[in-house]
Order: C-alpha cells, then sequence, then structure tokens
C-alpha cells in the first residue's frame, strides 16, 4: 500500500476529474474539476485516452501545488508529438496520423478516436504489425481486429503477415470489409480506390511497420493521378 498521500485521477470518477469533453480534428475541451473547483482546458490532440492522461498530468502538479489554472495552461501549451493523432488533409481525405507506435492497448484506444470523431464520410482503418509482444502477438492483434469490428468502422486495411490477424479478428467478429495488403504502398494504393473527400483514415502500427509511408505514398498518388482528373477521368471509386 501506499505510504503517501494518494490523489485518483479519471474521466469520470476521482479527486481530479473531466466534464464537458467536446472532441474535433483539432483537438479537445474539456473542465478539469477538482472538489467545487473548475478550470477549462484544451489539448491540442483529440482522443479520450489523451484526456486520462492529462488528467495524471494534473494530478502530479496539484501534488507540487501547481494551481489548476496554471496546469490547464500547461496541457494547452503542450508542444504536439509527430505521429500522434495529428490529424494530415490530403484532397479533402482526412489521415489520423497515429503511426509512431503501437500495442494492443493503444491500438484500441486509437480505433474508438476514430468513431468519436465527427466526420461526413467513411471511416477506415489503415494498421500495421504490432512488435515485441512474444507469445501474446496473435491474442493482440486478434483482439484488435474485434475491438474494429464492435466500434462499426467501414474499413479495415492490414498491412503484412503479423498484421494478417487484426483483419482476421475482425471478420471472425462481423467486419467483412476487410482487407490485407503486403506493403505500405499497397495500401495507399488501395485507398486512392476507395476513399473520398470527407472520409477519415486511421493510420497506425509499430515504429519498425512504417505505416507513416501510407500517407506519402498516397499523396504521391493523388498528384500522380492530377491529369486524370483535369481531363474529367475518374479518381476514386466507391468499395
Amino acid at each position: 500500500r501506499a505510504r503517501g498521500k494518494v490523489i485518483l485521477a479519471g474521466i469520470s470518477a476521482g479527486m481530479i476529474r473531466a466534464h464537458e469533453i467536446s472532441q474535433s480534428a483539432t483537438g479537445t475541451d474539456f473542465t478539469i474539476l477538482e472538489g467545487a473547483h473548475r478550470c477549462r482546458a484544451q489539448l491540442p490532440v483529440p482522443g479520450l485516452h489523451m484526456v486520462q492522461n492529462a488528467l495524471l498530468a494534473v494530478a502530479t502538479g496539484r501534488v507540487f501545488d501547481v494551481s489548476l489554472e496554471d496546469c490547464a495552461a500547461g496541457l494547452t501549451a503542450a508542444p504536439l508529438t509527430k505521429a500522434r493523432l495529428q490529424i494530415k488533409d490530403i484532397a479533402g481525405v482526412q489521415f489520423l496520423d497515429d503511426s509512431y507506435n503501437a500495442n494492443p492497448d493503444s491500438m484500441k484506444a486509437a480505433l474508438r478516436t476514430l468513431v468519436e470523431l465527427d466526420t461526413d464520410g467513411k471511416r477506415i482503418a489503415v494498421l500495421g504489425e504490432m512488435l515485441e509482444l512474444g507469445e501474446e502477438s496473435e491474442r493482440g492483434h486478434r483482439e484488435v481486429g474485434e475491438t474494429a469490428a464492435g466500434l462499426k468502422i467501414d474499413k479495415l486495411i492490414a498491412i503484412g503477415d503479423v498484421a494478417a490477424g487484426i483483419a482476421d479478428g475482425a471478420r471472425n467478429a462481423g467486419l467483412k470489409n476487410t482487407a490485407v495488403v503486403k506493403s505500405t504502398s499497397e495500401a495507399a494504393e488501395l485507398l486512392t480506390e476507395i476513399a473520398q473527400p470527407g472520409d477519415l483514415v486511421l493510420i497506425k502500427g509499430s515504429r519498425g511497420a512504417r505505416t507513416e509511408e501510407v500517407i506519402g505514398h498516397f499523396a504521391l498518388c493523388y498528384s500522380l493521378a492530377a491529369p486524370q482528373r483535369r481531363e474529367g477521368g475518374p479518381f476514386v471509386t466507391s468499395p
């Protein structure tokens, strides 16, 4: 048991809580609650799991008598880490770039963020393998697919033989609109066929999976297709 003072922080329960949460592609607004004291705060990224992390940071600050207002100001000014829930727009297709790294818990959290954000189009997940899971690899990939199916995303693309376990788990859990490709370039090519303006596309995988390449390949495919679009030819098609 802890000998020091224990401060509990959580979105719905704890001494430090979050209320009135509003998410968008550009960030998250919420109210920090501590007893009767409340303070509005902002994060430069979407995701309820990021709010939970922020509350833990606030709780740490309060241990050292940092005011709630100063904690909120620190959250607002927090630098945005590259490839962690960054929104990138290419020709009206919005990419949720969370490609920095991945494990089963962070994959599931990113998928939840994908469905929490408003969009007028489809929700598509492009997922690479999760490395260094050892004996838990098969189960971890399968459970991510099951989560994707439970969240009822519109399309799942898995990259590589290991990540194929994600697609298998999703299909077995009822998500039939899945595909397995061999490389990031193939994933991008498939996206050019199915993605349309207004769609939201999650990109995530372990660092070694290099899933960030999907975004670059997609941008290249789009630029190469520009002459065809100017001539009135088709660029994207319905799945």
